[in-house]
């Protein structure tokens, strides 16, 4: 089996770092990026299986990015899973769920997390 590429795209350092540490250990290869902007280079550079992406960053959000992504010839098919803070949970569902793949309320579980990628069947 590959090994799947994800993309962790946050601007808090703590949840970059924590998502990223997780997901590796549970065998995913991982780069992460601290916005939007950086998050579209990185993905194009990269060229990841998975992408989750805070919702509100600088420079680009998550909405602007999922946006990119899906235009982007090369990258409209990866799969995008939107990060959300509680207070983001109704907006998320309106504009940005149609393009994205999922969402997942921050703070969330380990379990939560591991259960939404099984989902995606990656």
């Amino acid at each position: 089996m590959a090994t799947i590429r994800v993309l962790v795209v946050d601007d808090d350092p703590f949840i970059r770092t924590t998502v990223s540490m997780l997901l590796k250990l549970e065998g995913y290869e991982v780069r992460s990026a601290a916005d939007g902007r950086a998050g579209l280079q990185a993905a194009r550079d990269y060229l990841p299986d998975l992408i989750l992406s805070d919702l509100n960053m600088p420079y680009l959000d998550g909405y602007g990015l999922l946006a990119a992504v899906r235009a982007d010839l090369a990258l409209c098919g990866t799969r995008f899973l939107l990060l959300t803070g509680e207070s983001d949970a109704g907006q998320a569902q309106g504009r940005g769920d149609a393009l994205a793949d999922g969402r997942l309320a921050k703070p969330f579980a380990r379990e939560q997390l591991l259960g939404v990628l099984r989902s995606l069947r990656l």
